[in-house]
């Protein structure tokens, strides 16, 4: 059986659930640096009890990891994610001295042309095996920094599994089921946000459109972060009405406020993907974002399944908002194009391209190794 060795950076779900993919194939030894990150509630990761991997956290680990390391020529290909950090940069720089091949991946980017990070990030990703984008927008960011074309492989970035996402839109009685269940109000129309309280992910805008959207709607934001006590004071402040701000969910909860939802806004600074985009498509909803969210851009055309704003304009959002409210039959007809879009961003699928470009990088490993 074939070695890979796996290094990223935290067990994320997603990547977890790809890696168990890799696990059925080839004998794989995955890494993570750490186990949890400051932007993230621990519950949204996933223990070591629920795949095996280890975190460079503990002594036994970090030993483990060096002295395989030391080994490296034992692995067909190494692939690493979070391809940024020290430990990371470290294991290229090892795999190109002893001509293992290695492949990274970028799920969504925006480029930085700072000089210094233009040297270390060329200096990477042009000797890398195979470059893994998880967007468009990767694949031009790969470009960029100096990948050739046949480097450069495309894969869909997600978080859903085949069951996550509706067969078809639901019905208005389904809906009024899910509002019991979550209690939210039945005969009026729900609007969804869901993300860390930062600025980056621009609820305060949010907010601000609020004042502007038609009044028998209902608001919840729900995450929890630092900007909380902020946003309370400035929906007192204002006097806005049927707005709710919850802190953490499970995914099961969440869920469910996506089925009970009408719509689902992102106003977002900066999203370099925005996985909450394919959730709320994957339960039908017709999604309003902004053009600095990734998945927005890729995912969403306007009329045709939701509307891409521009950043930090509190008009332009409220005006979406009140459009897509305002009209049963255009709800409808995006609700019904995101769940067939959606379907192609699953975690089968994308594991599957994942072990179809791990082939072809190790087809090609023998002719790395003898350059």
């Amino acid at each position: 059986m074939k070695n890979i060795l796996i290094l990223s950076i935290f067990p994320a779900p997603y990547r977890v659930k790809v890696f168990k993919e890799f696990e059925k194939k080839y004998n794989t030894t995955i890494f993570f640096e750490r186990i949890d990150d400051k932007n993230r509630s621990k519950d949204w990761f996933l223990s070591d009890k629920e795949s095996t991997f280890y975190v460079l956290q503990n002594e036994a680990a970090i030993k483990k990891y060096n002295d395989l390391v030391k080994n490296l020529n034992q692995f067909k290909a190494v692939f690493i994610y979070d391809y940024s950090t020290f430990i990371s940069m470290k294991l290229m720089i090892k795999c190109i001295s002893k001509k293992v091949p290695y492949a990274i991946n970028c799920d969504g980017a925006f480029i930085n042309k700072n000089i210094i990070k233009l040297i270390i990030k060329r200096f990477f990703i042009t000797r890398a095996t195979a470059c893994l984008a998880g967007s468009d927008a990767a694949e031009k960011y790969f470009s960029f920094y100096g990948a050739k074309d046949r480097h450069i492989y495309r894969h869909n970035f997600t978080g859903l599994s085949k069951e996550d996402i509706l067969k078809d839109p639901l019905s208005v009685e389904e809906k009024k089921y899910f509002r019991k269940k979550v209690g939210l109000p039945e005969e009026i129309k729900i609007v969804l946000s869901i993300g860390q309280f930062a600025h980056r992910k621009g609820f305060d805008i949010l907010l601000k459109s609020w004042l502007l959207v038609q009044k028998k709607s209902y608001l919840i934001i729900i995450g929890g972060g630092e900007e909380e006590k902020e946003y309370k004071k400035y929906i007192i402040d204002n006097n806005l009405e049927n707005v709710e701000i919850k802190g953490y969910l499970s995914k099961e909860k969440i869920f469910d406020y996506y089925k009970a939802a009408d719509l689902f806004v992102l106003p977002t600074r900066e999203d370099i993907w925005g996985l909450v985009i394919n959730e709320a498509m994957a339960c039908g909803l017709p999604v309003v974002t902004t053009n600095k969210c990734v998945a927005g851009v890729e995912l969403i055309e306007d009329y045709e399944n939701g509307f891409i704003v521009p950043v930090d304009n509190e008009k332009k959002l409220a005006e979406k908002i009140n459009m897509v409210l305002s009209s049963g039959s255009l709800n409808l007809r995006m609700s019904q194009k995101n769940l067939e879009k959606i379907r192609e961003y699953t975690i089968e699928k994308t594991a599957m391209i994942h072990i179809e470009i791990s082939e072809d990088i190790i087809k090609r490993s023998m002719k790395f190794k003898n350059v």
